[in-house]
């Protein structure tokens, strides 16, 4: 779920380098595959998305402005998510 897909990035993050209290490197551990056993690096020569979302968050005028402003510290897709599984109208 989400506003734009990943591009058909996939990756298991588990590696750490803490570079100050504010500052973390994450990398991926091992290979993800598909199950055809392909690895899911990167779109393939189609250059189209292999991983797609299952639910696209639409995008208002409301939900832009909330996810640009400085003032409300919501996060606008994870609210979107919990009220779609909890099957209220997001």
């Amino acid at each position: 779920m989400g506003i734009t897909s990943s591009g058909g990035v996939h990756q298991n993050n588990g590696g750490y380098i803490y570079l100050t209290d504010d500052i973390c490197v994450e990398y991926p551990v091992f290979l993800s595959l598909s199950a055809d056993a392909e690895p899911l690096i990167d779109t393939d020569d189609t250059r189209e998305n292999r991983i797609p979302l299952d639910v696209t968050i639409p995008m208002t005028k409301e939900r832009a402005m909330k996810m640009l402003s400085f003032v409300d510290n919501s996060d606008e897709e994870l609210s979107y998510a919990v009220a779609y599984l909890e099957g209220t109208e997001p």
